[in-house]
C-alpha cells in the first residue's frame, strides 16, 4: 500500500495472551496510567524483529489472541506477556475467556516475582 491508511486490509490486530497492560487513549477515553510507557516496552520487544505469534482465540473485539514471542539477536525465544509482566507493566487477566496456553502457573510465578521486586 502506498498509504498508511491502506494498511489496514493487511494488519492483523493481536491482543496479547494472558495479560492485561494499560490502555492509551483511544475511542474518546482518556489513556491510563502508565500506558505511554506499557507501550514504549512492548515496542522495544518486537518492533523490527521477526516474531512467532501463536493464535489462540478471538476476543469480543474480533482482535486475534495470541501468544507472541520473539529473539534478541541469537539469545533465546523470549515472550512478550512474560516480559511485560517481569517489568511490572501488566497484569495477568483474569476476566472471561482468558487464555494462558498452558502457562499460567508460569505467569503467576514471574508477577508474584514482580510484584515482590515493587515493579
Amino acid at each position: 500500500p502506498e498509504k498508511k491508511r491502506g494498511l489496514t486490509k493487511y494488519t492483523i490486530s493481536v491482543r496479547l495472551s494472558a495479560v492485561d497492560a494499560p490502555e492509551v487513549a483511544h475511542f474518546g477515553k482518556p489513556a491510563q496510567p502508565l500506558s505511554a510507557e506499557a507501550k514504549e516496552l512492548l515496542a522495544r520487544q518486537v518492533l523490527g524483529r521477526r516474531v512467532s505469534v501463536k493464535p489462540l482465540a478471538k476476543d469480543q473485539y474480533g482482535r486475534l489472541v495470541a501468544s507472541v514471542t520473539y529473539r534478541r539477536l541469537l539469545g533465546p525465544r523470549r515472550d512478550a506477556a512474560h516480559e511485560m509482566l517481569r517489568a511490572g507493566m501488566a497484569t495477568i487477566y483474569r476476566g472471561g475467556n482468558a487464555q494462558y496456553d498452558g502457562q499460567l502457573e508460569k505467569l503467576e510465578k514471574i508477577e508474584a516475582s514482580a510484584k515482590k521486586a515493587k515493579r
